[in-house]
């Protein structure tokens, strides 16, 4: 179960949002991307920006802020509230050639499908204690004739990326109430 998914090309922006987990069991993940799923199945998601969301698990289970299996990805200052663990993680499950875009590992603009570009930063659990990326499946499982791997401070890293975020509320939408930030 995952609250946002995507793949297939599709990306999706998650901000400033307030997520409940009554669930008896962990949910992992809060927010998923997948990859490249293999010869004759779905290309990889192009990436998503996650940022400023509160995940909190009512039954204190686990929680898994983000998976990304591939595209780009922006995931900074979400907040998980509960006293089982937390965690997120990046994979790579199938080579870029096992179903490729554009006669090999690219997308027609030259992006590959695998995690690339990724950037983790201000991640929490419970307000202060700092949740990192780490990579679950480093290579790829699965190979047609190139093996992907994945690498910390190659593919993604766990530090601030330099950008600016889209203005919230934007100031094209016409509302009657007072945008109140959230703030932990």
């Amino acid at each position: 179960f995952a609250f946002h998914s995507c793949g297939d090309g599709g990306r999706y922006a998650a901000r400033h949002n307030a997520y409940n987990w009554n669930g008896t069991t962990g949910i992992a993940p809060v927010f998923d991307a997948h990859g490249n799923e293999g010869v004759g199945g779905n290309y990889a998601s192009m990436g998503t920006e996650v940022s400023y969301n509160l995940i909190t698990s009512t039954n204190n289970e686990s929680i898994r802020i983000e998976d990304a299996r591939g595209g780009k990805h922006l995931v900074n200052n979400n907040d998980a509230i509960t006293t089982s663990g937390v965690d997120m993680t990046t994979k790579e499950e199938f080579s870029d050639d096992c179903n490729p875009t554009n006669n090999g590992s690219a997308t027609s603009d030259g992006e590959p499908q695998h995690v690339s570009g990724t950037y983790f930063w201000g991640n929490t659990k419970n307000g202060s204690t700092p949740v990192n990326a780490t990579i679950a499946i480093e290579c790829s499982t699965t190979t047609c004739s190139v093996q992907n791997c994945l690498a910390e401070n190659v593919d993604f890293f766990n530090t601030t990326y330099s950008y600016t975020p889209y203005t919230y509320p934007h100031p094209l939408r016409v509302h009657t109430t007072t945008y109140v930030p959230w703030v932990h």
